[in-house]
């Protein structure tokens, strides 16, 4: 403490006795040298009691009174009493010790230190160890220790994944626990050097060790890196589906080797739809960040190389799955101008590490053949080969430039890979994995010639025998790097599509065209082998199928010329004659429809670029918005039109797109419904082009068609592609000669027309589900690569389509017939469920076998070979079930078991689920209880003598139809339960009316009142089992309750002891639908009806008791307008009362008449005119198929007019102004009403 520090405390120094200097000082002593001693003051206090002693000296009124001065005896003053002053100060000296007089201590260091400054360029320069120099001068070397010199030591931390490999949800695809193959490899290599080394030890030394080795030091240790795990990005992996998991994970072991060392690539062909991008982009961004060594990854560089159609989408697809995250692509989408995309590209080829800004290029194939020397030598981590079926030719100048790519991993995507064709099939594979089967004579030495031969139909048992063999030894080695899924899966996640053949007649100027030609002397020459020119009388008949407007007329058909309709001038470009063509005929009403009644979009594919134009006539007399995409757009243009197609509010409804340009990869989920115009004789293509709408991401119903000409060579095309007779390698557009393809036989059979023929297709078919062309019982199941086995529509029964544009052409003629495909409803939504839903489904053994009847006949026959097996059934025994031209049939029934998780394939082998395997064997044994099939009980005589199998009929007849009169409106039976009225609702069947606020039918409910009493019962079924989560019960108890119920005997007792809550609840509520029978609330048994046996089977529920002659038809339609109604059935008469005025009812006929009043009402209700139509075209008698059209066309065109006189005028609130004061006050109102509308208000 200085001198002065003191002084300015104490204000002055006094002198004080020495006595009491002494005093002091000893306090400074017991006060551990603080302030206080020098002060003369008491010890230190804290602050508190300091605070507490001013507190209690403010209360007191007085100053302190000294009293010496009172005289009291014995006192040494007598001074009066006086206030007391502050005490007096006391002197320094002799009370703070050790210090000088200039108040320093006598403790402190005066030595002086010098302080150095860093020189300026201490930093810049580069640091060095400093050198040791020994006696003679010489520079002494040092070794790095690494030791801590004064500084704590880094934290040794272990090496840690980019992603947390046991978060949840996390998708690891390399497990260093499993998959670390070096570490293995390396400790083998260590034994083996230390065996040698041991050896030439005990050749040198003898038996004499050293110490070392005695003390176990010189062993050798394995030091190698440690691995981590590999996780794919949590922003993929929440997205990413199981059969997309499962896809990333096949690829990233095929690129990194996991499966064969020398190996880097695969084939990835699964069907269009079940994202190979987002696959490839999971793939891609793994290996750009990660790898098995902490803090590195495998490659630093990718190509994708993809139509030029697709550049522009797979940069979009990079940021839509990644974010701001995605790399940096480099998109040669033919934005940038030649000499610009030089100079990127040939800076993306020479960067390396740090200095790689865009680690992905995107490029066409086209692009790519021009960059050959500017790629040179640059190393490139990955290859991804979008639409790699391109890749097929070997020879092709595009497969040389992709080989000339400094590249190991390359996989190859593919929607429609070659599998008909082994030449084709072999470039693909030595492409993406060369050498693996060696070359191309190897190839054909050790494979094809046996294959072929074997296949041959005079083949030898023993060639037959040798071929599958060598069939089979293709398969094993090849299998293990292709992965084919196909788009079944997408039924789980995306809505219902219905698939339809379209069968449309010729015009009769067609006819007469074909006729022309088919008779011709040229195609005469032809048939007898004269000809050379095959592939364009193909073109010619192919063209004439569309339009003859497609054709140079008359220089095509020499004489055509005579047989023009009146005022038919050919080459007209102005205008098309839409009547001119059976196919553009109800193309036109389908857009038409389409147009004015709903707010879908639809997609018009054509292989040719002269159809594309005539839609585009069309669409422009019409006034119809559309976009068009085919070769001639701009690359960069594409996506942008794709983008405004997609967008629900452009107004723009119909797309434009050619086969050949667009047919692949785009994503047109903006449209609901597709046209295929023309077939392609590869199936492939036709597959691609149909894929695109029913994708990933689509929200709404999808409707394809695909538009047949009855009995022309088009069916000829649609039967080699259902019956697999044409190969893929089958490419007639090219200038190859037709006798490599075709037969005289197959050629003859080619340029003959039916033209007495509904269809031909249907007539190789052989039919015998179908009686006189109209289908009288429905496929077990559907097969979706067999028309045989879909739904066959007969043009008198379109109206029992579930498409709205199809039933309305029941009342014209230009389609002949319809095959249908669609998935069944419960199925979809089996499908739709996780496994370990199914898995406690399938503990109940009624439930495996209600999903038993489901499945097709192979799909059964497989589950029943399996069944009685220890172990799994190899796919070579399983395929010697079949014959061997149907060899292939057993896919799409194996695909369906694997979709309901009954079945699994590993390694060439079918697993059966445990689960399933003893629920079945528990169904067929009989074993089960009253949770699975139920405990017969005998009831009470009187309910025994009451409930026989004709009085459970009648009761679930009066159940159904309860409801059936509720949805028409008709007071015949009194209003269901509410359970049953909120479930229409929900369903979408019924509508609260904004007006009465009582319920009225829906445009779904009276298409709902068309269908067959099976699909009416699940339709609600199903919406029952979506409610199930907000109603608090199980999904699988109530789904395995209602397979239960199903599966009992008609008119027989069961015990409701021991059922559940949940059960007994929905047991009370099936009462409601007809399905089951309960004499009363408290009785503890039911009776199931037939109603209820028909859920799980295809029989007939047998509720409806119409006559023979309703069962054919009852109505007959007028031209006054006046409707006969030859039926005594209530709900017939009800439903025609929906849009009928009913004029008298005799005891079996209703007489009616359609008036504009009556369908207004109907429109009001959402009952479209098409729906009217279609139901008394559906339901006519008879004797009006003696009519054509069938109904008459005034009525049908007057209900038409009336829905667009509903439509065309909309009402709207809105204000009259009038009597204006000026033009001013009129100006003034109107600026009033525009800026209101521009609020909204």
């Amino acid at each position: 403490m200085r001198r002065s520090a003191i002084l300015s405390v104490l204000g002055e120094q006094t002198n004080t006795p020495k006595k009491h200097d002494d005093e002091l000082g000893s306090r400074q002593l017991a006060s551990g040298g603080g302030f206080g001693p020098l002060l003369g003051q008491k010890p230190f206090k804290t602050p508190s009691s300091a605070r507490r002693e001013q507190a209690v000296a403010g209360l007191r009124k007085r100053a302190r009174v000294n009293y010496a001065g009172l005289g009291t005896e014995g006192e040494e003053n007598d001074a009066p009493h006086e206030i007391q002053g502050p005490k007096p100060k006391r002197a320094l000296e002799g009370v703070y010790k050790n210090i000088d007089a200039s108040g320093v201590s006598l403790n402190v260091d005066r030595r002086k230190w010098t302080v150095y400054e860093a020189k300026p360029d201490a930093l810049q320069r580069r640091f060095a160890i400093p050198s040791i120099r020994n006696d003679k001068g010489e520079t002494v070397a040092t070794h790095m220790t690494y030791a801590a010199l004064g500084v704590r030591r880094a934290v040794d931390i272990p090496p840690r994944p980019l992603h947390d490999p046991m978060s949840e949800h996390a998708i690891v695809l390399f497990d260093p626990t499993v998959d670390d193959m070096d570490f293995e490899r390396e400790r083998e290599r260590l034994r083996i050097a230390a065996a040698e080394e041991h050896t030439r030890t005990l050749q040198t030394n003898g038996p004499h060790k050293s110490l070392a080795a005695m003390l176990g030091l010189d062993k050798p240790r394995v030091t190698m890196e440690e691995k981590v795990p590999v996780v794919i990005d949590p922003r993929l992996g929440k997205v990413l589906r199981p059969h997309q998991v499962e896809g990333v994970k096949f690829l990233y072991r095929c690129t990194t080797g996991l499966i064969s060392e020398n190996a880097h690539g695969c084939i990835m062909a699964d069907e269009m739809g079940l994202g190979k991008t987002l696959q490839c982009i999971a793939l891609m961004w793994t290996l750009l960040r990660q790898s098995p060594s902490p803090g590195k990854s495998i490659i630093e560089k990718c190509i994708i190389v993809c139509p030029s159609s697709l550049v522009r989408n797979w940069a979009n697809e990079l940021v839509k799955w990644l974010g701001t995250s995605a790399p940096g692509a480099l998109a040669l989408d033919g934005k940038l101008s030649r000499e610009r995309m030089f100079e990127s590209v040939q800076r993306w080829s020479e960067a390396k590490g740090r200095a790689v800004v865009h680690p992905v290029m995107i490029v066409s194939y086209e692009t790519l053949r021009n960059l050959q020397e500017v790629l040179g030598k640059a190393e490139v981590g990955l290859l991804l080969c979008d639409e790699g079926h391109r890749l097929k030719n070997a020879d092709s100048l595009t497969v040389q430039t992709l080989d000339m790519i400094n590249v190991k991993r390359r996989v190859i995507l593919s929607g429609t890979p070659i599998q008909n064709d082994l030449s084709e099939y072999f470039s693909l594979l030595n492409f993406a994995i060369p050498d693996v089967l060696g070359n191309r004579n190897m190839f054909r030495k050790r494979f094809e010639i046996d294959i072929l031969r074997g296949r041959d139909a005079s083949a030898t048992d023993k060639q037959q025998q040798a071929g599958r063999e060598k069939l089979q030894e293709l398969t094993g080695i090849v299998s293990q790097f292709i992965i084919r899924r196909t788009n079944d899966i997408l039924s789980k996640y995306l809505p219902v599509k219905y698939e339809h053949v379209v069968f449309c007649n010729l015009s009769p100027f067609q006819l007469a065209l074909y006729d022309l030609f088919v008779k011709s002397p040229s195609i005469k020459r032809l048939l007898r082998g004269v000809g050379s020119q095959p592939l364009k009388a193909i073109g010619i008949l192919k063209k004439l199928c569309n339009h003859p407007d497609l054709l140079n007329l008359p220089d095509d058909l020499d004489g055509s010329e005579q047989l023009f309709p009146e005022g038919y001038k050919p080459g007209d470009r102005r205008s098309v004659t839409v009547e001119l063509s059976g196919k553009l005929a109800v193309l036109a009403r389908f857009l038409h429809t389409i147009r004015t009644t709903t707010d879908d979009k639809i997609v018009l594919i054509s292989n040719y670029t002269q159809t594309l134009d005539l839609f585009e006539r069309l669409c422009r007399t019409r006034r119809w918005g559309f976009f068009r995409l085919d070769g001639t757009m701009n690359i960069g243009k594409r996506q942008r039109l794709v983008d405004r197609f997609n967008d629900p509010q452009a107004p723009e409804f119909i797309f434009l797109l050619s086969s050949k340009a667009g047919g692949c990869g785009l994503n047109l989920i903006g449209a609901n419904r597709l046209v295929l115009f023309d077939p392609d004789w590869n199936p492939a293509s036709d597959q691609q082009a149909l894929a695109r709408v029913w994708r990933d991401g689509q929200k709404k119903s999808c409707f394809v068609y695909r538009f047949i000409a009855t009995g022309s060579i088009e069916e000829k095309i649609l039967q080699r592609q259902s019956h697999k007779q044409a190969l893929s390698s089958c490419v007639v557009d090219e200038a190859l000669d037709a006798e490599r393809h075709f037969s005289g036989e197959d050629l003859r059979a080619l340029f003959q027309f039916k033209a007495a023929t509904l269809c031909d297709t249907h007539d190789t078919y052989k039919c015998k589900r179908c009686q006189h062309g109209k289908q009288v019982a429905n496929a077990p199941a559907m097969l979706y690569g067999d028309t045989s086995t879909w739904n066959h529509f007969h043009r008198d029964d379109l109206g029992a389509l579930h498409d709205d544009l199809l039933r309305a052409e029941v009342v014209h003629d230009d389609i002949s017939y319809v095959f249908q495909y669609w998935e069944l409803p419960i199925e979809v939504f089996l499908k739709a469920q996780p496994r370990s839903v199914l898995n406690r489904l399938y503990e109940k053994p009624a439930s495996c076998l209600a999903v038993f009847r489901l499945l097709p006949m192979v799909a059964r026959q497989v589950i029943m070979d399996m069944l009685f097996l220890d172990g799994p059934l190899a796919i070579r025994d399983c395929l010697r079930l079949f014959r061997q031209e149907s060899a292939g049939e057993y896919t799409v029934p194996v695909q369906r078991m694997e979709h309901l998780s009954i079945i699994m394939t590993r390694d060439g082998d079918l697993y059966m689920n445990d689960i399933f395997k003893k629920g079945i064997t528990g169904a067929l044994n009989g074993s089960g209880d009253c949770a699975s099939f139920g405990t017969p009980c005998t009831p009470s005589k009187s309910d025994r003598e009451k409930t026989s199998v004709e009085f459970l009929d009648e009761y679930a007849r009066k159940q159904w139809e309860t409801i059936l009169y509720f949805m028409v409106g008709s007071e015949q039976t009194p209003a269901p339960r509410n359970t049953v009225l909120f479930l229409l609702q929900r369903a979408g069947l019924m509508q609260r009316d904004s007006d009465t606020m009582q319920l009225s039918i829906t445009s779904a409910g009276f298409q709902f009142l068309l269908q067959d009493i099976n699909s009416q019962l699940w339709v609600l079924l199903l919406q029952y089992l979506r409610m199930t989560e907000e109603r608090n019960m199980d999904l699988v108890e109530v789904l395995a309750f209602f397979f239960t119920v199903g599966g009992l005997e008609v008119g027989r007792a069961y015990e409701a002891k021991g059922f559940s809550l949940t059960q007994l609840q929905t047991l009370e509520e099936l009462s409601d639908y007809g399905l089951v029978y309960r004499p009363s609330k408290a009785a503890k048994y039911f009776f199931p009806t037939r109603l209820a046996a028909t859920l799980t089977s295809t029989a007939s529920p047998l509720l409806s008791s119409l006559g023979a002659q309703e069962a054919q038809g009852y109505v007959i339609l007028e031209t006054n307008y006046r409707i006969y109604a030859y039926t005594s059935n209530l709900l017939r008469i009800a439903i025609l009362n929906l849009f009928i005025t009913l004029k008298s009812r005799l005891p079996n006929l209703v007489v009616g008449q359609l008036t504009r009043d009556s369908v207004k009402a109907a429109l009001k209700k959402g009952i479209t005119a098409a729906q009217v139509i279609a139901y008394l075209s559906h339901h006519a008698h008879p004797q009006m198929y003696k009519n054509d059209p069938l109904l008459p066309a005034t009525v049908s065109d007057q209900i038409r007019l009336w829905e667009r006189e509903k439509n065309r005028v909309a009402t709207s609130v809105g204000n009259l102004y009038a009597e204006f004061t000026s033009s001013q006050d009129y100006e003034q109102r109107c600026k009033a009403h525009v800026f209101r509308r521009r609020r909204g208000t």
